[in-house]
């Protein structure tokens, strides 16, 4: 904690950076603000730590679909960085729940329409899942990431039989 000015200090962070922060409160209380500051990475290298972890994300999901038959996505490079990672997490949540879905059907005692009712509900979510796995436009993956998994397969299988 060297050059002291007021509330302001120079905080050599882990990395090596000096940034000066303001650092308020009581007096007592802000050596120990300065320790947790020093203990980090300057902005600058937290910033470019979160892009190559983004970028490996990235990576990992891209060769992932690709083992896996899905479409190469396209758009401008961060767009597909960060779609390949949507997409990724997506499917995975999908097939979570249908997979839970499955699992409480199996355990329920059912009448004869609700298993031919749940079966049509099958046949919908294969072709919603079908079609879904074929979307290779990036800004789509990027534009449904906050919506529910299950309610973009239905909407997709409600698009598809629709046409």
């Amino acid at each position: 904690m060297e050059g002291e000015t007021m509330a302001k200090y120079t905080i050599k962070r882990r990395c090596g950076h000096d940034e000066v922060h303001n650092i308020c409160g009581p007096v007592k209380d802000r050596g120990g603000k300065a320790e947790w500051l020093e203990s980090g990475l300057c902005r600058r290298c937290w910033l470019t730590e979160q892009a190559e972890a983004r970028q490996t994300t990235s990576v990992i999901a891209a060769a992932t679909s690709k083992a896996n038959g899905l479409p190469a996505l396209s758009g401008s490079t961060k767009q597909v960085e960060w779609a390949e990672i949507i997409r990724a997490e997506k499917l995975t949540e999908i097939s979570t729940h249908y997979a839970q879905m499955l699992e409480k059907w199996a355990s329920m005692d059912l009448t004869t329409s609700q298993t031919e009712q749940i079966e049509r509900g099958k046949v919908m979510f294969a072709t919603g899942l079908a079609a879904l796995k074929s979307e290779s436009r990036a800004a789509w993956w990027i534009d449904n990431k906050d919506r529910p998994g299950r309610l973009i397969v239905k909407e997709v299988a409600e698009e598809k039989a629709a046409k």
